[in-house]
Protein backbone atom coordinates (compact mmCIF):
# COMPACT_ATOMS: atom_id res chain seq x y z
CA UNK A 1 0.00 0.00 0.00
CA UNK A 2 1.51 3.65 -1.38
CA UNK A 3 1.54 6.77 1.50
CA UNK A 4 -1.42 8.50 -0.16
CA UNK A 5 -3.99 5.39 0.18
CA UNK A 6 -2.67 4.71 3.69
CA UNK A 7 -3.31 8.82 4.02
CA UNK A 8 -6.09 8.70 2.68
CA UNK A 9 -7.44 6.01 4.98
CA UNK A 10 -6.45 7.44 7.79
CA UNK A 11 -7.68 10.85 6.90
CA UNK A 12 -11.11 9.67 6.43
CA UNK A 13 -11.01 7.79 9.91
CA UNK A 14 -9.77 10.83 11.68
CA UNK A 15 -13.59 12.64 9.96
CA UNK A 16 -15.24 10.27 11.70
CA UNK A 17 -13.12 10.55 14.75
CA UNK A 18 -13.20 14.64 15.26
CA UNK A 19 -16.95 14.48 15.11
CA UNK A 20 -17.40 11.76 17.80
CA UNK A 21 -14.27 13.85 19.80
CA UNK A 22 -15.86 17.13 19.25
CA UNK A 23 -19.74 16.09 19.95
CA UNK A 24 -18.21 13.86 23.36
CA UNK A 25 -16.09 16.42 24.57
CA UNK A 26 -18.48 19.47 24.09
CA UNK A 27 -21.46 17.40 26.28
CA UNK A 28 -18.78 16.50 29.06
CA UNK A 29 -17.33 20.14 29.40
CA UNK A 30 -20.95 21.15 29.63
CA UNK A 31 -21.12 18.55 32.70
CA UNK A 32 -18.02 18.22 34.10
CA UNK A 33 -16.19 21.34 35.86
CA UNK A 34 -12.38 22.70 35.43
CA UNK A 35 -11.55 21.36 38.57
CA UNK A 36 -12.78 17.73 37.58
CA UNK A 37 -10.15 18.30 34.34
CA UNK A 38 -7.84 19.35 36.85
CA UNK A 39 -7.53 16.82 38.80
CA UNK A 40 -7.45 14.24 35.90
CA UNK A 41 -4.57 16.39 34.01
CA UNK A 42 -2.59 15.36 36.97
CA UNK A 43 -3.08 11.86 36.56
CA UNK A 44 -3.27 11.24 33.12
CA UNK A 45 0.47 12.65 33.00
CA UNK A 46 1.56 9.29 34.67
CA UNK A 47 -0.57 7.09 33.23
CA UNK A 48 0.42 8.40 29.83
CA UNK A 49 3.86 8.13 30.66
CA UNK A 50 3.59 4.72 31.94
CA UNK A 51 1.87 3.54 28.76
CA UNK A 52 4.98 5.29 26.61
CA UNK A 53 6.88 2.68 29.30
CA UNK A 54 4.88 -0.01 28.82
CA UNK A 55 5.95 -0.01 24.26
CA UNK A 56 9.33 -0.11 25.22
CA UNK A 57 10.05 1.18 21.75
CA UNK A 58 8.88 -2.51 20.41
CA UNK A 59 6.17 -1.08 18.29
CA UNK A 60 8.76 0.95 15.86
CA UNK A 61 11.16 -1.82 16.20
CA UNK A 62 8.93 -4.60 15.22
CA UNK A 63 8.03 -2.50 11.71
CA UNK A 64 11.59 -1.70 11.16
CA UNK A 65 13.12 -5.64 11.48
CA UNK A 66 11.33 -7.31 8.95
CA UNK A 67 12.94 -10.68 9.81
CA UNK A 68 10.70 -11.54 12.98
CA UNK A 69 8.51 -14.80 12.64
CA UNK A 70 5.25 -15.45 14.28
CA UNK A 71 6.88 -16.96 17.10
CA UNK A 72 9.33 -13.87 17.34
CA UNK A 73 6.56 -11.91 17.77
CA UNK A 74 4.56 -14.18 20.33
CA UNK A 75 7.75 -14.21 22.63
CA UNK A 76 7.99 -10.90 22.47
CA UNK A 77 4.25 -10.40 23.16
CA UNK A 78 4.47 -12.67 26.41
CA UNK A 79 7.24 -10.44 27.55
CA UNK A 80 5.02 -7.39 27.02
CA UNK A 81 2.17 -9.62 29.18
CA UNK A 82 4.54 -9.92 32.06
CA UNK A 83 5.69 -6.21 31.94
CA UNK A 84 2.87 -4.74 31.24
CA UNK A 85 1.81 -6.58 35.30
CA UNK A 86 4.95 -5.30 36.72
CA UNK A 87 4.49 -1.72 35.60
CA UNK A 88 0.43 -1.29 36.41
CA UNK A 89 1.66 -2.39 40.15
CA UNK A 90 3.82 -0.26 40.03
CA UNK A 91 1.79 2.47 38.83
CA UNK A 92 -0.64 2.04 41.66
CA UNK A 93 2.19 2.69 44.41
CA UNK A 94 2.75 5.70 42.62
CA UNK A 95 -1.02 6.85 42.58
CA UNK A 96 -0.06 6.53 46.59
CA UNK A 97 2.53 9.15 46.21
CA UNK A 98 0.31 11.33 44.11
CA UNK A 99 -2.40 11.52 47.64
CA UNK A 100 0.29 12.96 49.60
CA UNK A 101 1.71 15.29 46.76
CA UNK A 102 -1.80 16.70 45.80
CA UNK A 103 -3.44 16.19 49.34
CA UNK A 104 -6.14 14.25 48.00
CA UNK A 105 -7.36 10.42 47.98
CA UNK A 106 -8.79 10.53 44.75
CA UNK A 107 -5.76 10.12 42.83
CA UNK A 108 -5.35 6.45 44.58
CA UNK A 109 -8.94 5.52 43.67
CA UNK A 110 -8.28 6.98 39.90
CA UNK A 111 -4.81 4.79 40.09
CA UNK A 112 -6.72 1.30 40.81
CA UNK A 113 -8.47 2.11 37.63
CA UNK A 114 -5.91 3.15 35.39
CA UNK A 115 -3.26 0.78 36.24
CA UNK A 116 -5.86 -1.56 34.15
CA UNK A 117 -5.05 0.88 31.28
CA UNK A 118 -0.91 0.40 31.58
CA UNK A 119 -1.30 -3.05 31.70
CA UNK A 120 -3.66 -3.17 27.95
CA UNK A 121 -1.35 -0.70 26.74
CA UNK A 122 1.65 -3.36 27.62
CA UNK A 123 0.15 -6.02 25.81
CA UNK A 124 -1.04 -4.04 23.04
CA UNK A 125 2.50 -2.84 21.73
CA UNK A 126 3.20 -6.38 19.60
CA UNK A 127 -0.52 -6.72 18.17
CA UNK A 128 -0.16 -3.16 17.21
CA UNK A 129 2.50 -3.30 15.63
CA UNK A 130 1.94 -6.51 13.39
CA UNK A 131 -1.26 -4.02 12.08
CA UNK A 132 1.32 -1.59 10.98
CA UNK A 133 3.78 -3.23 9.60
CA UNK A 134 1.06 -5.91 7.68
CA UNK A 135 0.08 -1.84 6.56
CA UNK A 136 -3.62 -2.97 7.60
CA UNK A 137 -4.24 0.43 7.89
CA UNK A 138 -8.43 0.20 7.30
CA UNK A 139 -8.51 -2.21 10.11
CA UNK A 140 -6.64 0.12 12.28
CA UNK A 141 -9.08 2.72 11.10
CA UNK A 142 -12.30 0.72 12.03
CA UNK A 143 -10.61 -0.31 15.12
CA UNK A 144 -9.83 3.58 16.26
CA UNK A 145 -13.45 4.44 15.19
CA UNK A 146 -15.49 1.90 16.99
CA UNK A 147 -13.02 2.34 20.47
CA UNK A 148 -13.28 6.07 20.30
CA UNK A 149 -16.89 5.91 19.60
CA UNK A 150 -18.20 3.19 22.29
CA UNK A 151 -15.33 4.94 24.83
CA UNK A 152 -16.83 8.37 24.28
CA UNK A 153 -20.45 7.13 24.66
CA UNK A 154 -19.92 5.11 28.24
CA UNK A 155 -18.30 8.72 29.73
CA UNK A 156 -21.08 10.52 28.41
CA UNK A 157 -23.05 8.29 30.71
CA UNK A 158 -21.19 7.93 33.59
CA UNK A 159 -21.01 11.61 33.75
CA UNK A 160 -24.52 12.64 33.56
CA UNK A 161 -24.98 9.62 35.91
CA UNK A 162 -22.35 11.69 38.62
CA UNK A 163 -19.41 9.97 38.08
CA UNK A 164 -17.64 13.19 37.54
CA UNK A 165 -14.11 12.88 36.70
CA UNK A 166 -14.58 8.99 36.91
CA UNK A 167 -16.16 9.31 33.60
CA UNK A 168 -12.78 10.91 31.98
CA UNK A 169 -10.78 7.72 33.61
CA UNK A 170 -13.26 5.00 31.88
CA UNK A 171 -13.08 6.75 28.44
CA UNK A 172 -9.70 6.00 28.98
CA UNK A 173 -9.81 2.52 30.32
CA UNK A 174 -12.45 1.35 28.25
CA UNK A 175 -10.99 2.66 24.78
CA UNK A 176 -7.65 1.01 25.91
CA UNK A 177 -9.19 -2.15 26.64
CA UNK A 178 -11.61 -2.62 23.28
CA UNK A 179 -8.19 -1.45 21.49
CA UNK A 180 -6.35 -5.08 22.63
CA UNK A 181 -8.88 -6.56 21.97
CA UNK A 182 -9.87 -5.86 18.19
CA UNK A 183 -6.00 -6.22 18.06
CA UNK A 184 -5.51 -9.14 19.47
CA UNK A 185 -8.43 -10.97 18.32
CA UNK A 186 -7.04 -10.07 14.32
CA UNK A 187 -3.21 -11.19 14.94
CA UNK A 188 -3.56 -14.01 16.88
CA UNK A 189 -0.91 -13.49 18.54
CA UNK A 190 -0.27 -16.10 20.94
CA UNK A 191 1.08 -15.92 24.93
CA UNK A 192 3.68 -18.55 25.97
CA UNK A 193 4.07 -18.82 29.81
CA UNK A 194 8.09 -19.29 29.37
CA UNK A 195 9.00 -16.80 26.74
CA UNK A 196 12.38 -17.48 25.04
CA UNK A 197 14.35 -13.50 25.26
CA UNK A 198 16.22 -13.84 22.18
CA UNK A 199 14.03 -12.61 20.04
CA UNK A 200 13.69 -9.79 22.35
CA UNK A 201 17.10 -8.93 22.42
CA UNK A 202 17.67 -8.52 18.89
CA UNK A 203 15.33 -5.13 19.20
CA UNK A 204 17.01 -3.82 21.85
CA UNK A 205 19.72 -1.84 19.63
CA UNK A 206 16.73 -0.08 18.16
CA UNK A 207 14.18 0.16 20.35
CA UNK A 208 15.97 1.37 23.97
CA UNK A 209 16.93 4.95 22.32
CA UNK A 210 13.21 4.59 20.99
CA UNK A 211 11.85 4.51 24.54
CA UNK A 212 14.25 6.42 25.86
CA UNK A 213 13.43 9.40 23.42
CA UNK A 214 9.49 8.55 24.05
CA UNK A 215 10.06 9.00 27.79
CA UNK A 216 12.22 12.58 27.40
CA UNK A 217 9.44 13.74 24.84
CA UNK A 218 6.92 12.33 26.90
CA UNK A 219 8.13 14.71 29.86
CA UNK A 220 8.49 17.85 27.70
CA UNK A 221 4.78 17.95 27.15
CA UNK A 222 3.64 17.21 30.72
CA UNK A 223 5.85 18.84 33.01
CA UNK A 224 3.79 21.98 32.90
CA UNK A 225 0.94 20.18 34.09
CA UNK A 226 2.77 19.04 37.01
CA UNK A 227 4.53 22.01 38.01
CA UNK A 228 1.44 24.31 36.87
CA UNK A 229 -1.06 22.22 38.64
CA UNK A 230 0.87 22.48 42.06
CA UNK A 231 1.63 26.26 41.70
CA UNK A 232 -1.51 27.35 40.45
CA UNK A 233 -3.90 25.06 41.50
CA UNK A 234 -6.48 22.55 40.02
CA UNK A 235 -9.22 24.82 38.53
CA UNK A 236 -6.35 27.38 36.92
CA UNK A 237 -4.54 23.72 35.41
CA UNK A 238 -8.03 22.91 33.87
CA UNK A 239 -8.52 25.89 31.69
CA UNK A 240 -4.84 25.55 30.89
CA UNK A 241 -5.00 22.20 30.10
CA UNK A 242 -8.66 22.51 28.15
CA UNK A 243 -6.65 24.88 26.16
CA UNK A 244 -3.43 22.68 25.37
CA UNK A 245 -5.76 19.80 24.72
CA UNK A 246 -7.57 21.42 22.28
CA UNK A 247 -4.27 22.47 20.59
CA UNK A 248 -3.01 18.62 20.56
CA UNK A 249 -6.24 17.93 19.21
CA UNK A 250 -5.42 19.95 15.96
CA UNK A 251 -1.81 18.73 15.50
CA UNK A 252 -3.44 15.03 15.93
CA UNK A 253 -6.26 15.08 13.48
CA UNK A 254 -4.55 16.83 10.87
CA UNK A 255 -0.61 16.30 11.39
CA UNK A 256 -1.83 12.62 12.56
CA UNK A 257 -3.38 12.15 9.49
CA UNK A 258 -0.07 11.22 8.01
CA UNK A 259 2.30 10.12 11.11
CA UNK A 260 0.86 6.87 12.29
CA UNK A 261 1.05 5.14 8.94
CA UNK A 262 4.70 6.79 7.87
CA UNK A 263 7.14 5.05 9.43
CA UNK A 264 5.57 2.06 8.18
CA UNK A 265 6.15 3.05 4.61
CA UNK A 266 9.09 4.89 4.95
CA UNK A 267 10.82 1.85 6.35
CA UNK A 268 10.67 -0.02 3.04
CA UNK A 269 13.40 2.70 1.95
CA UNK A 270 15.62 2.46 4.99
CA UNK A 271 18.88 1.04 2.66
CA UNK A 272 18.54 4.10 0.07
CA UNK A 273 18.78 6.89 2.22
CA UNK A 274 18.25 9.71 -0.99
CA UNK A 275 14.85 8.29 -1.95
CA UNK A 276 13.95 7.89 1.95
CA UNK A 277 14.31 12.08 1.97
CA UNK A 278 12.32 12.70 -1.05
CA UNK A 279 9.61 10.36 -0.08
CA UNK A 280 9.37 12.71 3.29
CA UNK A 281 9.76 16.09 2.31
CA UNK A 282 6.73 16.28 -0.18
CA UNK A 283 4.72 15.33 3.30
CA UNK A 284 6.69 17.81 5.17
CA UNK A 285 5.65 20.54 2.68
CA UNK A 286 2.15 19.59 2.19
CA UNK A 287 1.06 19.48 5.92
CA UNK A 288 3.29 22.74 6.46
CA UNK A 289 0.57 24.29 3.79
CA UNK A 290 -1.95 23.06 5.89
CA UNK A 291 -0.63 24.30 9.33
CA UNK A 292 0.27 27.77 7.71
CA UNK A 293 -3.41 28.19 7.66
CA UNK A 294 -4.61 26.32 11.22
CA UNK A 295 -2.37 28.17 13.27
CA UNK A 296 -3.01 31.47 11.93
CA UNK A 297 -6.80 30.29 12.08
CA UNK A 298 -6.75 29.24 15.49
CA UNK A 299 -5.34 32.56 16.91
CA UNK A 300 -8.04 34.51 15.44
CA UNK A 301 -10.77 32.30 15.81
CA UNK A 302 -9.36 31.40 19.69
CA UNK A 303 -12.79 33.03 21.33
CA UNK A 304 -14.97 31.27 19.04
CA UNK A 305 -13.71 27.75 18.75
CA UNK A 306 -13.62 27.68 22.94
CA UNK A 307 -16.84 28.74 23.64
CA UNK A 308 -18.99 27.40 20.89
CA UNK A 309 -16.77 24.10 21.99
CA UNK A 310 -16.91 24.38 25.75
CA UNK A 311 -19.29 27.22 26.68
CA UNK A 312 -19.17 29.91 28.68
CA UNK A 313 -17.25 28.38 32.16
CA UNK A 314 -14.06 28.08 29.78
CA UNK A 315 -13.23 32.01 29.29
CA UNK A 316 -10.04 31.48 30.90
CA UNK A 317 -8.29 29.27 28.14
CA UNK A 318 -8.94 31.45 25.45
CA UNK A 319 -5.71 33.42 25.63
CA UNK A 320 -4.02 29.97 26.54
CA UNK A 321 -4.95 28.59 22.99
CA UNK A 322 -4.17 31.66 20.94
CA UNK A 323 -0.61 31.97 22.67
CA UNK A 324 -0.45 28.15 22.01
CA UNK A 325 -1.95 28.96 18.68
CA UNK A 326 1.90 30.65 17.57
CA UNK A 327 3.29 27.12 17.48
CA UNK A 328 1.20 25.16 15.60
CA UNK A 329 2.89 25.16 12.50
CA UNK A 330 6.28 24.00 14.23
CA UNK A 331 4.32 21.47 16.18
CA UNK A 332 2.40 19.98 13.50
CA UNK A 333 5.61 19.98 11.18
CA UNK A 334 7.66 18.23 14.41
CA UNK A 335 5.42 15.13 14.42
CA UNK A 336 7.42 14.07 11.20
CA UNK A 337 10.59 14.52 12.80
CA UNK A 338 10.79 11.11 14.75
CA UNK A 339 9.38 9.12 11.25
CA UNK A 340 12.50 10.09 9.85
CA UNK A 341 15.23 8.88 12.14
CA UNK A 342 12.76 5.69 12.74
CA UNK A 343 13.24 4.69 9.10
CA UNK A 344 17.00 5.73 8.73
CA UNK A 345 17.33 3.66 12.07
CA UNK A 346 18.99 6.27 13.61
CA UNK A 347 16.92 6.38 17.08
CA UNK A 348 20.05 7.05 19.38
CA UNK A 349 20.37 10.69 17.35
CA UNK A 350 16.51 10.81 17.87
CA UNK A 351 16.95 10.70 21.83
CA UNK A 352 19.93 13.07 21.45
CA UNK A 353 17.70 15.24 19.52
CA UNK A 354 15.01 14.37 22.16
CA UNK A 355 17.36 15.55 25.92
CA UNK A 356 18.37 18.72 23.82
CA UNK A 357 14.62 20.16 23.29
CA UNK A 358 13.79 18.76 26.40
CA UNK A 359 15.69 20.48 28.42
CA UNK A 360 14.53 24.05 26.41
CA UNK A 361 11.07 23.40 27.05
CA UNK A 362 12.01 22.71 30.75
CA UNK A 363 13.50 26.11 31.00
CA UNK A 364 10.91 27.55 29.15
CA UNK A 365 8.12 26.30 32.00
CA UNK A 366 9.96 27.42 34.44
CA UNK A 367 10.37 30.88 33.20
CA UNK A 368 6.45 31.00 32.32
CA UNK A 369 5.75 29.60 35.76
CA UNK A 370 8.05 31.20 38.52
CA UNK A 371 8.75 34.38 36.04
CA UNK A 372 5.54 35.16 34.03
CA UNK A 373 3.39 33.82 37.21
CA UNK A 374 0.30 32.69 35.74
CA UNK A 375 -1.04 30.09 33.13
CA UNK A 376 -1.29 32.67 30.43
CA UNK A 377 2.98 33.51 30.69
CA UNK A 378 3.23 29.91 31.04
CA UNK A 379 1.54 29.36 27.18
CA UNK A 380 3.24 31.63 25.72
CA UNK A 381 6.87 30.55 26.93
CA UNK A 382 5.83 26.76 25.65
CA UNK A 383 4.54 28.44 22.61
CA UNK A 384 8.16 30.14 22.12
CA UNK A 385 10.06 26.55 22.78
CA UNK A 386 8.04 24.40 20.50
CA UNK A 387 9.13 26.86 17.88
CA UNK A 388 12.84 26.33 18.82
CA UNK A 389 12.47 22.69 19.08
CA UNK A 390 11.43 22.53 15.53
CA UNK A 391 14.84 24.38 13.67
CA UNK A 392 16.79 22.35 16.09
CA UNK A 393 15.42 18.83 15.34
CA UNK A 394 14.88 19.38 11.66
CA UNK A 395 18.78 20.97 11.75
CA UNK A 396 20.17 17.61 13.64
CA UNK A 397 17.84 15.30 11.01
CA UNK A 398 19.38 16.94 7.80
CA UNK A 399 22.69 17.16 8.73
CA UNK A 400 23.25 14.31 10.82
CA UNK A 401 20.30 12.27 9.42
CA UNK A 402 20.29 12.68 6.04
CA UNK A 403 23.54 14.34 5.86
CA UNK A 404 22.28 17.05 3.68
CA UNK A 405 22.17 20.96 3.67
CA UNK A 406 20.04 22.65 6.18
CA UNK A 407 19.60 25.50 5.17
CA UNK A 408 18.34 23.79 1.36
CA UNK A 409 15.53 22.16 3.78
CA UNK A 410 14.90 26.20 4.40
CA UNK A 411 14.63 27.27 1.03
CA UNK A 412 12.14 24.52 0.51
CA UNK A 413 9.59 25.35 3.35
CA UNK A 414 10.27 28.86 3.14
CA UNK A 415 7.22 29.64 1.15
CA UNK A 416 5.15 28.11 3.75
CA UNK A 417 6.43 29.92 6.40
CA UNK A 418 5.78 32.96 4.07
CA UNK A 419 2.32 32.78 4.25
CA UNK A 420 2.64 32.01 7.52
CA UNK A 421 4.00 34.97 9.12
CA UNK A 422 1.75 36.96 6.47
CA UNK A 423 -1.41 34.90 7.82
CA UNK A 424 -0.52 35.81 11.16
CA UNK A 425 0.15 39.52 10.51
CA UNK A 426 -3.17 39.56 9.59
CA UNK A 427 -4.95 37.94 12.28
CA UNK A 428 -3.27 40.63 14.83
CA UNK A 429 -3.88 43.44 13.60
CA UNK A 430 -7.41 42.63 11.92
CA UNK A 431 -9.74 43.27 15.04
CA UNK A 432 -13.25 42.27 14.43
CA UNK A 433 -16.48 42.57 17.42
CA UNK A 434 -19.39 40.78 16.33
CA UNK A 435 -21.53 39.82 19.43
CA UNK A 436 -23.19 36.98 18.12
CA UNK A 437 -20.33 33.86 18.71
CA UNK A 438 -21.15 31.76 15.50
CA UNK A 439 -21.88 34.93 13.20
CA UNK A 440 -18.55 35.91 14.20
CA UNK A 441 -17.17 32.72 13.60
CA UNK A 442 -18.11 32.37 10.13
CA UNK A 443 -17.45 36.09 9.19
CA UNK A 444 -13.94 35.66 10.78
CA UNK A 445 -13.22 32.09 8.88
CA UNK A 446 -13.94 33.39 5.89
CA UNK A 447 -11.29 36.08 6.18
CA UNK A 448 -8.98 33.66 6.54
CA UNK A 449 -9.85 31.32 4.07
CA UNK A 450 -9.97 34.17 1.20
CA UNK A 451 -6.38 35.75 2.19
CA UNK A 452 -5.13 31.93 2.62
CA UNK A 453 -6.56 31.35 -1.12
CA UNK A 454 -5.06 34.56 -2.12
CA UNK A 455 -1.71 33.54 -0.66
CA UNK A 456 -1.48 29.63 -1.95
CA UNK A 457 -1.97 31.46 -4.98
CA UNK A 458 0.93 34.08 -4.95
CA UNK A 459 3.58 31.55 -3.49
CA UNK A 460 2.40 29.01 -6.35
CA UNK A 461 1.65 26.44 -3.32
CA UNK A 462 -1.62 25.70 -5.14
CA UNK A 463 0.61 23.28 -7.30
CA UNK A 464 2.02 21.65 -4.35
CA UNK A 465 -1.74 20.59 -3.10
CA UNK A 466 -2.84 19.87 -6.66
CA UNK A 467 0.13 17.69 -7.50
CA UNK A 468 -0.35 15.34 -4.48
CA UNK A 469 -4.13 14.85 -4.80
CA UNK A 470 -3.84 14.23 -8.32
CA UNK A 471 -0.69 12.03 -8.51
CA UNK A 472 -0.75 8.30 -7.73
CA UNK A 473 1.70 8.45 -4.54
CA UNK A 474 1.87 10.74 -1.82
CA UNK A 475 6.01 11.03 -1.79
CA UNK A 476 6.99 11.39 -4.86
CA UNK A 477 5.67 14.94 -5.35
CA UNK A 478 8.91 16.74 -4.96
Amino acid sequence: MNLKKAAMINACSKVFIIVIHLISAGILARILSPTDYGIYAVIVVFVNFFMVIADIGFISAVIQKKNLSEDDLSHIFSVTVYLGLILAVVFIGVSRILVIVYDSPVYFHMGLQLGISVLFSSMNAVPEAILMRQKRFLLSAIRNITARLTAGVLAIILAIGGFHVYALIWQTVFSTILTFVINASVTKVHFKLMPDFKPVRSLLRFSVFQTLFDVVNFFSRNVDNLIAGKVFGKEKLGFYNKAYTLTLYSINNLAGVVSPVLHPILSDYQSDTEKLYRKLMPVIRLFGVVAAFIAPFCFFEGRELILILFGDQWQESIRCFQFLAFSLYAQMLNQYISAGFQSLGKTKLMFINGLINTSITIVAILIGIFHCGDIYGLALCVSVAYILRFFIAYFILLRYGFEKSYFSFIREVFPEIGMLLVMFGASVFIHLSIENIYLSFVVKGGIMTGLYALLLFVSGDWKLIRDVLFSSKLGETA
